[in-house]
């Protein structure tokens, strides 16, 4: 079963933008534990395009995928506080 195109497109546009916060963190532990994680999902869905994902794996990852942004966002490095004032 392909995932739903609307999940995948989700999943791919946070990890993304995921990634771009993180690059604009501070290299702090926590910053790397939060790569390595958007790491292991991007791995992941790059495995879709060979195999698709087991009933309810897109589901799953789409829960995972927005509860790391959460974490960002937690962590205080989700860019926001990291540009300064405007």
């Amino acid at each position: 079963m392909d995932p739903r195109p609307t999940e995948l497109s989700i999943i791919e546009q946070v990890l993304g933008d995921t990634r771009d916060r993180l690059r604009a963190a501070p290299q702090i532990p926590a910053t790397q534990e939060l790569v390595a994680r958007v790491t292991a999902f991007e791995r992941r869905i790059a495995r879709w395009a060979e195999a698709s994902p087991a009933a309810g794996e897109a589901a799953s990852t789409l829960e995972k995928v927005l509860a790391l942004n959460i974490d960002l966002m937690r962590a205080g490095l989700d860019g926001d506080d990291l540009a300064g004032p405007v």
